[in-house]
């Protein structure tokens, strides 16, 4: 017996093409494409639930809510896909069909402003690494309750000598 249950997901790539297929992909298999009672598929700039991986440094002299006690976020929210009807907002946009909402993440992530995830993320290096880094693009299977987010976001892409 199968309840359709998606325990994890997460994937990285530098490769667009790569990213809208698995997107597509995702999607059509977390979501219905017609709305329902409680159901409507929808797009959302808020990032309120979304992990951006910072963590907590834990310096002796700084307290768990300064902003020096955490260290750089590691993934810059572009949007999140959801489909629970009671979450939408105003500012939200809604579909009723799985092509439109690729279109609109695509373009999303195609205009995000790499400049502000550099600032914010900063360049990937630390001591660790030796080889150069890129910009990729990350989907994240995040849950709210019983209900399902793919979170799209950027992040670091590694590439070792």
């Amino acid at each position: 017996m199968s309840a359709n249950v998606n325990q994890n997901f997460l994937y990285e790539t530098d490769s667009l093409d790569n990213f809208v297929k698995v997107l597509d992909t995702m999607v059509k298999v977390m979501y219905e494409e017609q709305p329902s009672e409680y159901s409507q598929l929808f797009l959302t700039k808020r990032s309120n639930a979304f992990n951006n991986g910072k963590r907590f440094i834990d310096p002796k002299d700084k307290s768990f809510l300064t902003e020096g006690s955490w260290s750089k976020p590691k993934y810059f929210h572009v949007c999140s896909i959801g489909d629970y009807r009671s979450e939408i907002t105003e500012k939200d946009e809604v579909f009723d069909n799985y092509d439109n909402l690729i279109k609109k993440v695509m373009l999303n992530v195609k205009n995000v402003d790499t400049n502000l995830f550099l600032k914010q993320c900063g360049d990937g290096l630390d001591s660790f690494f030796d080889g150069s880094i890129g910009i990729g693009y990350r989907i994240n299977q995040r849950f709210l309750g019983a209900w399902e987010h793919l979170d799209i976001s950027l992040c670091h892409i590694f590439y070792g000598k």
